[in-house]
């Protein structure tokens, strides 16, 4: 903070005090926010100007400009009431009451903490994995039954298919338990265990388009853009890292000669500790972290500038339209990053034939560049020649 001199703290104190008076029997949340909006605009108008110390005369000139409090007071007030009027527009249009805002918010906290648990059990071997899935998949149920909120033909299904997925966990723990070497990832169970991973792949991906929809109601459809993209990256990222580790669990398996149950149960513990901070990573970003901003953004408590905010956090980048965006897609970069990223068949795609031919006769750096790559482009920060980000799916 610059130091004032004298003369130009007495201007700023009495500044203040005329604005504490002007606001004397308003609302004291609104007029703490305006107190604390005075305050920045006068330190960062203060922050610009090059002298180590402000003077009066500067102090004069930067308070003239914020008008006199009672001014400040009445346009900021007018303007709060028109966000306020716009915000009730809103209601109206799609028929939000208070109690249906509160109710949505409720829904979307429970909701978090639901996959909070999900995501950390996933990876965690075995037992664990069963149990924190059933638990989080039995709170899915409790959250979308018990919401208040309209129930509609995308919730019911979430609803079936949650306790189909509780039926096939719980005969794979049950087994667990009893030492009956049924192994989530075996050969023998591979039917089994791509049914559940499809099932949970359905269950988030409608899961994040009822995030989405709610946060279309609320006419959020920045926001709503960005959880949709979250569940394509989510989904397109599991489906794939899926097949690297079973592919590699296999060839594993045959290349070690354990192909007998107790080694296969070893191997899937090995698989499971390695894919720890990958799941949760996924996890975080494409799923608790678009429901916690989709929660954020509708949060009947927090005032208009924090629910706006939000919106600001999210980079552009992410967005499509933007002209950082290339025109190139994500999922067939995706494709050829897994099928052929040893010859760098996506780097010529991207257009970077330079690193394309280096890539052919390295071999991808013996794969350890083109499994870096793969997850860059999984988390679409991959860029073609251009600078410019593959974002876009398909």
């Amino acid at each position: 903070m610059k130091q004032r001199a004298p003369e130009a703290q007495i201007l700023e104190s009495d500044y203040i005090k005329r604005l504490k008076d002007t606001l004397a029997g308003k609302d004291p949340a609104l007029a703490n926010e305006i107190m604390q909006s005075i305050r920045e605009h006068i330190e960062e108008a203060i922050n610009e100007s090059p002298n180590e110390e402000i003077s009066a005369a500067q102090m004069a000139n930067i308070l003239e400009k914020l008008g006199s409090p009672e001014a400040y007071i009445n346009e900021y007030f007018s303007l709060s009431e028109g966000k306020q009027n716009s915000v009730k527009d809103t209601s109206k249009d799609t028929n939000i009451t208070i109690e249906d805002s509160n109710k949505y918010y409720n829904f979307l906290s429970k909701l978090w903490v639901a996959y909070l648990i999900g995501v950390v059990g996933l990876y965690i071997p075995i037992i664990a994995f069963y149990f924190c899935t059933i638990i989080y998949l039995v709170f899915l149920v409790v959250i979308f039954k018990s919401s208040g909120l309209k129930q509609n033909k995308n919730s019911n299904n979430i609803i079936v298919l949650s306790i189909m997925q509780i039926s096939f966990l719980a005969i794979l723990c049950v087994a667990s338990i009893f030492e009956i070497k049924i192994s989530l990832f075996s050969i023998a169970t591979l039917p089994l265990s791509i049914t559940v991973l499809i099932i949970s792949l359905i269950i988030d991906w409608k899961v994040l388009g009822e995030v989405s929809n709610i946060l279309k109601i609320h006419k959020n459809d920045k926001l709503a853009e960005y959880v949709e993209d979250a569940r394509k990256t989510y989904i397109y990222s599991s489906v794939t890292i899926y097949l690297i580790l079973n592919t590699i669990f296999i060839i594993l398996s045959f290349s070690l000669g354990w192909t007998n149950k107790p080694n296969i149960y070893k191997l899937e513990i090995i698989q499971s500790i390695f894919m720890l901070p990958i799941g949760w990573i996924i996890g975080w970003l494409f799923l608790l972290q678009p429901i916690s901003k989709a929660k954020q953004a509708i949060d009947p408590g927090s005032s208009l500038q924090e629910r706006e905010q939000v919106n600001n956090d999210i980079k552009e980048s992410r967005i499509i339209g933007s002209n950082d965006l290339s025109d190139k897609k994500r999922l067939l970069s995706t494709l050829l990053c897994f099928f052929f990223g040893v010859f760098g068949a996506h780097r010529f795609y991207a257009g970077k034939i330079g690193t394309g031919i280096l890539w052919l006769c390295t071999i991808g750096f013996l794969g350890v560049g083109a499994f870096i790559d793969l997850i860059i482009i999984l988390f679409g920060e991959f860029k073609d020649n251009n600078k410019k980000k593959i974002i876009i799916w398909v």
